[in-house]
This record gives structure tokens, C-alpha cells and sequence, in this order.
């Protein structure tokens, strides 16, 4: 009896000492960054002390290190349970990348009660965090709802390819340090329309700032800060100013952005020479990843913006997309809807194809653009007062409309073209094939759309002007 308890003890503290030592080549594996190795080790303890829960965080690290968020999120919830307080920094990062901002508040805050007064450096971390957070989730009470026309995934050095800006709104380019200092982002340029402002993301030290430069007659001024205001300690890039030469738009890793870059819009405002205080644009088009370049026609009413959200490091996603005159929010207290479309999981799609109705037409006629119309040889029309004809004047109208939507619809096949010369894979080619003959027979429609409505606009105002006597 003597021996066979003997051998019981000897043979549990043979366990033990394995048991330990196991865990100690998992935690070798794991600071060597052999998280799949790692992982492995702890699996197996786990089979055999399912309820040591020290292990089930060990585990937990490991998976989350691999980016399996959500099968690290059981483990850390149960380790968490057992008050196992660090658990709370990991589970705080998972619930703010999935937008969970009120969780991700409780659990940092937890984390935060067991710092003392000597770690003030995690106090700043955690409570900017926990700022971050709050601001999440202000946000996602605001979502804007927009329709979004089209996306494409793209290099992201590359990126600048899936924006099509008419000539008369400007052109993106990108910019390149004389000394060539390589950046995690691409810093771009924007030239405006009569091309005599460039407005670009230069290196100053460590951060990217926004300046500006002048064409004058002997070429491009020495290039100046663009403001103080705009510039802080973080990166500034991708800036877009509309046609007006007053409103910005730029990304911001500063200004208290939910994380990365986000975008901000701001104004130039003469009387202090300066711009005003920049405003975060919000969800969908920020999120907790890297959001920027947010670019819009308004005659077209086209717009786009970059996210590399839930993306290959080197690929982000343009969407293209209709901006609202004025924001327009998600109606609903349905939370987990709202976080799918501020994550771009869910959105709605513009209808391009349907016939123009009559709010369309207001709309364009309420503009006054001036245009040139050629009635006949010696007659031309540059605003709408000066037909004669009400039905010519509808007519007109109705082609104006057309040929808006042959423009988004052209810049469309644009973009589908270039997606498949990218593609390599063969049943995304034959799935844009499809897409691209579709579009290519809506093109062809409209032209002949807008070609019909200019002749019968032609041949209705000719019938008033004779009848007038003119």
C-alpha cells in the first residue's frame, strides 16, 4: 500500500513538473511569435485542465495574436470571468474593432482600476482608449445612410486609379519627398481644376503635415504649411477641396480620430484668414481602420472615399457612392444593424438604370448651369430661360438628366474594366465580364437616350420659334 502511494505521489508530481514545463515552451513559443506552435501546446493542457483558466487566456493570446478574433473572444470572456484582469486589454480591442464601443469601455475601464498611480503611462493608453471608445459610439448613433453605386478593391499603392475626376474638378496625384522617405500610407496631391493650387501631404520630421503651393508665371512657389489649425503632431494626407475654394476635405490621423486615419471636413474662413476647427464627417465612411480621400463631383453627383477596413494590409477598398445633399441617418433602433452599415457590411444600392422622374428634372432645371444649346446655325442657348417652348424645355431637361446618369454609368464601366485587367482570378473575370456587358448596353441606351431627347428638344423649340414668327 506504502509503495503504491508512493508511486501516486511520484507520479502526480511527474505531471506537475510536466505540466510546467509545457507551459513555459508555450510562453517561449509565444514571445518568439510561434503563435500556431504555441496555440498547440496550450489546446493540449486545456484537454486535460479544462477549467484552469490561466490556460484558456494563455490560448486566448495566441489566437488573437493569429487574428482569430472571435474564437479568442470565448476564451477571453471566460478568463475574464475568473478575474483574470488582463483578459480586459484584449477584450477591449476585439469589442472596439467590431464596434461593440459600450463593451469596449466596460472592459477597459475594468483594466484601468487595476493600474496604480505609478503606471502613468498605461493610464494615458487606457483612458485615450477609452475617449476612443465613447467617440465610437457617439458616432454610431449617427450613421449616416448613403447609396453606394459600386466598389473595388485595389493596391493600395495603387488606389488613386478607382477615382475618375473630370478635368474641371481637379486632379489626384501622388507625391514623393525629394528625400524619398517611405510611408506606411502613399502621401497624394490634389491639383485644383484651373490648376493653379496643389495642395499636397509633405514630410516634416515625423509626421506629414498638409502644405500648399502657388503656380505663378515662373512656375511653383516654394511650398508653406497649410495651417495650425489642420496640421497637428500626427499625419495629415489626402486632401480634396471642392470647386468653391473654401471647403477641405483631408484625413487626419489627429483632431481625435477614431483610429488611424479618419476624415474631416473644414472650411476657409476669410475674415481670420484661416480655417475653422475641422469636423470628423463620421460613420460610414470613419471607422476604427484607416478611412481617406473623400472626393465628390457635384454636378455628376458622384462620389468616393478609401477604407482599408477588414482588408489585406496592402489592399483597400474605393467605394463609389451618391452623397446626400444633407445628412440623412438610419432610422432604427436596431443596433447590430446600424454597426453592419457603419462597417460597410450592409448598404444601399443606387438605383442608376431607372427612368428620370420628375423631382430629377426640378432638380436639374432649379440650377440654372449655363450650357451651350445650339437651336439651328445662328441660334444658341446658354440658360434655361430662353427657350420658347415649355415641351422643348422638358425635353431639355430629361437630356440633361441622361446625360448625368450616362456619366456615372460610364464612369462605372471605367472602373469595371480596370477591376478586370487587375483580376486574376478566373470566376471573378467571368462574374465581371457579365457586370461589364450589362454596362456597356446601359451606356449604349443612354447615349441614344440623350440623342433623341437633344433632337426633339431641337425640333420642338424650331416649331415654336416659326410659329412665333422669330
Amino acid at each position: 500500500m506504502k509503495k503504491i502511494l508512493l508511486f501516486l505521489i511520484g507520479y502526480f508530481l511527474l505531471c506537475v513538473n510536466l505540466s510546467a514545463q509545457t507551459r513555459r515552451d508555450g510562453e517561449i513559443l509565444f514571445n518568439e511569435g510561434r503563435y500556431s506552435e504555441a496555440y498547440d501546446i496550450y489546446a493540449q493542457l486545456m484537454n486535460r485542465y479544462p477549467k484552469d483558466f490561466l490556460l484558456k487566456y494563455q490560448a486566448a493570446r495566441c489566437l488573437f495574436a493569429m487574428e482569430r478574433y472571435d474564437e479568442s473572444l470565448v476564451l477571453f470572456e471566460a478568463a475574464k470571468g475568473k478575474d483574470i484582469k488582463k483578459a480586459n486589454i484584449y477584450l477591449g480591442d476585439i469589442y472596439f474593432s467590431q464596434y461593440r464601443f459600450d463593451e469596449a469601455v466596460e472592459a477597459y475601464s475594468s483594466y484601468l482600476e487595476t493600474l496604480d498611480s505609478t503606471q502613468d503611462s498605461l493610464v494615458n493608453i487606457y483612458q485615450s482608449k477609452i475617449f476612443n471608445s465613447n467617440l465610437g459610439a457617439g458616432m454610431l448613433e449617427r450613421v449616416e445612410d448613403i447609396a453606394v453605386i459600386d466598389s473595388i478593391k485595389v493596391h493600395k499603392q495603387q488606389f488613386l486609379s478607382a477615382y475618375r475626376l473630370p478635368r474641371d474638378l481637379g486632379k489626384l496625384d501622388f507625391y514623393h519627398d525629394a528625400d524619398d522617405v517611405p510611408t506606411e500610407h502613399p502621401q497624394v496631391a490634389y491639383y485644383t481644376g484651373r490648376g493653379d493650387k496643389m495642395l499636397f501631404a509633405a514630410n516634416h520630421g515625423e509626421q506629414l503635415d498638409l502644405d500648399v503651393s502657388y503656380r505663378l508665371v515662373g512656375g511653383w512657389n516654394e511650398a508653406v504649411n497649410l495651417s495650425s489649425v489642420l496640421n497637428t503632431p500626427e499625419d495629415e494626407n489626402f486632401p480634396f477641396e471642392l470647386p468653391d475654394g473654401v471647403t477641405l476635405y483631408f484625413a487626419s490621423k489627429g483632431h481625435n480620430s477614431l483610429g488611424g486615419y479618419d476624415i474631416f471636413l473644414t472650411r476657409y474662413n476669410g475674415t481670420i484668414n484661416d480655417y475653422s476647427a475641422p469636423v470628423n464627417i463620421g460613420m460610414p465612411f470613419n471607422s476604427p481602420a484607416n478611412d481617406y480621400l473623400y472626393v465628390f463631383d457635384e454636378m455628376a453627383h458622384i462620389g468616393w472615399f478609401a477604407t482599408d477596413r477588414f482588408q489585406h494590409p496592402d489592399t483597400v477598398v474605393v467605394y463609389e457612392f451618391v452623397p446626400n445633399k444633407e445628412r440623412v441617418l438610419i432610422k432604427t433602433d436596431d443596433v447590430e444593424y446600424r454597426r453592419l452599415v457603419s462597417q460597410m457590411k450592409v448598404y444601399r444600392r443606387a438605383n442608376l438604370t431607372d427612368e428620370a422622374d420628375e423631382n430629377e428634372a426640378s432638380e436639374v432645371g432649379e440650377k440654372e448651369a449655363e450650357f451651350n444649346f445650339f437651336v439651328n446655325d445662328g441660334i444658341v442657348y446658354t440658360r434655361m430661360a430662353q427657350f420658347k417652348s415649355e415641351e422643348a424645355k422638358e425635353l431639355f431637361l430629361k437630356a440633361q438628366i441622361a446625360d448625368k446618369r450616362l456619366l456615372t454609368l460610364s464612369r462605372l464601366l471605367e472602373g469595371k474594366r480596370r477591376e478586370f485587367f487587375f483580376t486574376e482570378l478566373l470566376d471573378e473575370k467571368n462574374q465581371l465580364r457579365s457586370e461589364i456587358l450589362e454596362l456597356e448596353a446601359e451606356v449604349r441606351k443612354h447615349k441614344k437616350l440623350v440623342d433623341e431627347y437633344i433632337l426633339q428638344t431641337r425640333q420642338e423649340e424650331i416649331k415654336k420659334l416659326k410659329n412665333t414668327g422669330i
